[in-house]
């Protein structure tokens, strides 16, 4: 919450559009649209699948739609 000069509050200030990685939030559905896919931070989940599987011997390659191999 910010509190402006006449002590006024706004909710749901957004200051920068562009998240830690450098993404823009598309605003109307609150996802981040990071180039090839759509990321959903409440589902902590892509929207689309990974096309490409990073490394076949890693189990987490499989979940095609996780970001950085689930490493939170």
């Amino acid at each position: 919450m910010v509190r402006v000069f006449a002590g006024a509050k706004i909710i749901n200030l957004r200051l920068c559009p562009a998240h830690y990685t450098g993404h823009d939030m598309v605003n109307d559905f609150e996802v981040i649209h990071m180039g090839g896919r759509t990321y959903n931070p409440v589902l902590g989940r892509f929207m689309q699948a990974d096309p490409f599987i990073q490394q076949a011997d890693n189990l987490q390659s499989f979940n095609r739609y996780s970001y950085v191999l689930n490493n939170l």
